[in-house]
């Protein structure tokens, strides 16, 4: 399976951190989001469903993963459907290019 992989630069603010200066852990959350909203908008997209990793930059250790599954939603019907024929097409060039 192809990936697509986008790196997302975030600088950690002082409040992020607790008293032995960590990241706390509910902030990671943000970060995903963050870093999701910037892929997509590099691809032209808005929204979608990617894995994440985190690390520090320059290093492979990965020190958190997280996940999260989106989904369409017609809205009058509130169920899922299958996404609009332009973003699966959009998704599918840009695993092409990751390939």
């Amino acid at each position: 399976m192809a990936t697509y992989q986008f790196d997302y630069v975030h600088r950690v603010r002082y409040r992020e951190c607790d008293p032995m200066g960590v990241v706390y852990h509910t902030h990671f959350v943000d970060y995903f989001e963050a870093a999701r909203t910037e892929a997509l908008r590099e691809m032209g997209l808005a929204y979608k469903a990617i894995t994440y990793e985190v690390r520090r930059r320059g290093e492979e250790t990965i020190l958190v993963t997280g996940h999260v599954a989106l989904c369409f939603v017609d809205a009058e019907r509130r169920r899922p459907v299958r996404a609009p024929g332009d973003v699966q097409r959009l998704f599918e060039t840009a695993l092409k290019r990751a390939a």
